[in-house]
């Protein structure tokens, strides 16, 4: 599993692995989207699928800066600036990462009240 900290960490410590990185975080976000977008109008209501995928959204703009600063650190593995922003990116993927977990959570929660609800109707009929 890939530790959004191992880049931060890889872009001063070995360069030469911010692509093998790059690579497995572009295709964990590509799973991600796939995921969110087919399942975004579930049962969980459609504000919520909009709510998600607007996460995921700014989680793939922030996953893309990531890379290109990988890039950047990788051609320039001594410039400091690289490095900053790629450890800059770093915490911000990380903080998408965060508040697309948090708004999973809230869907979840939102689903089992729902069917809490529902089943305490069907049980009143």
């Amino acid at each position: 599993m890939l530790n959004f900290q191992d880049i931060a960490i890889k872009s001063s410590a070995d360069p030469n692995q911010l692509g093998q990185l790059s690579d497995q975080l572009s295709t964990l976000y590509m799973r991600l989207a796939s995921d969110v977008k087919s399942a975004r109008f579930g049962s969980g209501g459609v504000n919520i699928g909009r709510r998600l995928w607007s996460t995921v959204e700014e989680l793939g703009k922030s996953t893309i800066l990531l890379v290109e600063a990988t890039g950047s650190c990788h051609a320039n593995p001594n410039d400091s600036y690289a490095l900053r922003n790629v450890s800059e990116r770093v915490k911000n993927v990380g903080e998408k990462v965060f508040i697309y977990c948090f708004n999973k959570f809230f869907e979840l929660k939102i689903n089992v009240y729902a069917t809490d609800f529902s089943v305490q109707m069907y049980l009143l009929h």
